[in-house]
């Protein structure tokens, strides 16, 4: 079981699946690290590609978990 997200930003158009990678905002713990990986898992089924998670940041379009409490 994961936790709800507390916040999501919609922007305007379309973002590829494809290429996203996965980036913590601030050092991971055990249950990020567990929480990316189902991420990951879950869109790269969907997506039919690999979605990696990385711990350092880099270019290109990612999906950034951030917590918060």
């Amino acid at each position: 079981m994961l936790p709800r997200a507390q916040q999501i930003n919609y922007g305007a158009g379309y973002l590829a699946v494809r290429g996203l990678v996965i980036e913590f905002a601030s050092p991971p713990g055990p249950d990020d690290r567990f929480a990316a990986q189902e991420l990951s898992k879950w869109l790269g089924s969907r997506a039919r590609a690999e979605i990696p998670i990385r711990e350092k940041k880099g270019n290109g379009p990612v999906i950034l978990l951030e917590r918060t409490g």
